[in-house]
């Protein structure tokens, strides 16, 4: 029997914060080269852009109140390995991603592994590494200018990814074990 239960969202991340001061959120630990030596650089030139990198381990309280101050949190999965002989194309689940959409962000993502469960391009996301360095910094701008926080898709997200309903997953699995 093989079965997936998506690990529950904490109440830590909610969108409750209408004003935010970071235009970028990026954390390095999972990101792909493309992403780390490419696009984050021509980022940072921006002007009058606030881009915050977060380049070591953060627990998950500080995380979510990094993401309330956020407009678009950068997540360019690198692939990994699964197992000794396997290369995946990209992060498993997506939990930071998740996260920041629970936070009112908008995700910029090239869209590999488990985030194509709730990432859906030009509703909670940007999609970017499709074309060009330009466009995906395009892509962002334009983003960042019409951004808003989505406080009912966020919402969403929060009840579907809750420790209650995630706890319920699990019992109908191992319910049929």
């Amino acid at each position: 029997f093989i079965g997936y239960v998506s690990p529950p969202l904490h109440d830590y991340f909610r969108a409750d914060e209408e004003n935010r001061d970071m235009d970028i959120l990026v954390h390095t630990r999972k990101q792909n080269t493309y992403c780390l030596e490419r696009l984050v650089p021509s980022l940072r030139s921006l002007k009058n852009r606030r881009l915050h990198i977060i380049d070591e381990w953060i627990n998950q309280k500080d995380f979510a109140a990094l993401l309330a101050r956020t407009k678009v949190f950068l997540y360019c999965t690198a692939p990994h390995k699964a197992g000794w002989r396997r290369k995946l194309p990209g992060e498993g689940f997506g939990l930071p991603a998740l996260e920041a959409l629970a936070s009112g962000c908008t995700v910029a993502s090239n869209l590999l592994g488990g985030v194509t469960d709730f990432l859906t391009p030009g509703e909670n996301c940007v999609k970017i590494e499709s074309e060009s360095l330009e466009d995906d910094v395009r892509r962002i701008e334009n983003a960042l200018r019409t951004f808003s926080p989505n406080k009912g898709a966020a919402e969403k997200i929060r009840e579907e990814y809750s420790a209650d309903k995630i706890g319920g997953q699990w019992k109908k699995i191992l319910k049929m074990i």
